[in-house]
């Protein structure tokens, strides 16, 4: 079964469990307006501070300001991200209208990564001021980034990856096949929104090439870069329960297409049985 199974050199550069919400007396459809809503105080502020308090993440003694004090911020624009400096693979990000939840390399299984997201979500929900308890989240989303490098490309670019490997093929039309000089040096990129079957939910897909540095490394290398982003099309309740329901199954989804896609190569990434990423 895909879900038993985790990969000891997997190409997962970053995971991202994502919670937005709306200021409380907006309404979705008014969603394009967000980035002219500026923290003020009130509830933003109440949120912050108490969200630094909870036990939850005590761990996480670590602050950073990303916006300067006495700087406006936009809805949705994160202000703060704590660390736990025992735990470097994972960072929690708080601001107006936003909570994240951040798995780094060395990333090793959602097992493992799952508690933080609940501990930091719970610390959040018990964090928001009272007229926001029953505020619903409008996006909820789970990204998980992976690049293909030197190890896993097998000696192929990028390009020819991602074609031949992942199945991604990208034929441009006659007009422009004559203009390439080679077209094994060419570059392609693609980006598919699917709607997941009997579900509420959609996956973006984007696959193209570029660059990471490996963990120890000094220098970038060439990879196959493959973004894969499941999003709840619908208002989730804020609850704990409603919110870790969702980004369970939408973790699920990601996996069995991961797993199914990187199936000629599982042989190079070391395929370990037990609890799954």
């Amino acid at each position: 079964m895909t879900d038993d199974i985790s990969f000891e050199s997997a190409p997962l550069i970053e995971i991202v469990a994502e919670l937005r919400w709306l200021p409380v007396g907006m309404q979705p459809v008014a969603l394009p307006l967000q980035q002219q809503i500026i923290i003020g105080g009130g509830g933003t502020d109440i949120t912050l501070f108490n969200f630094a308090r909870q036990p939850e993440i005590i761990p996480f003694t670590k602050a950073e300001r990303l916006i300067p004090e006495g700087f406006p911020a936009p809805w949705h624009q994160v202000v703060w991200r704590f660390r736990d400096p025992s735990n470097t693979a994972v960072l929690l990000q708080i601001g107006a209208g936003i909570f994240t939840a951040n798995a780094l390399q060395p990333y090793r299984r959602w097992s493992e990564f799952r508690p933080t997201v609940e501990n930091g979500v719970r610390a959040f929900l018990a964090s928001r001021p009272e007229n926001e308890h029953q505020q619903p989240f409008v996006g909820l989303t789970l990204r998980y980034i992976n690049g293909f490098s030197s190890g896993l490309l097998g000696g192929m670019t990028a390009n020819q990856f991602a074609r031949d490997v992942l199945g991604f093929k990208i034929t441009p039309p006659p007009a422009f096949q004559a203009l390439y000089a080679n077209a094994e040096e060419g570059s392609a990129s693609a980006n598919l929104l699917i709607p997941i079957a009997n579900t509420a939910k959609t996956m973006n897909l984007q696959i193209g090439d570029g660059s990471i540095r490996p963990v120890g490394s000094t220098e970038d290398s060439p990879a196959a870069m493959l973004d894969m982003t499941v999003a709840e099309t619908k208002p989730v309740a804020p609850t704990l329960e409603a919110v870790m329901a969702c980004l369970d199954t939408s973790r699920d989804i990601i996996h069995t297409a991961f797993v199914d896609l990187t199936k000629p190569i599982h042989d190079r990434m070391k395929p370990q049985q037990g609890k799954s990423q």
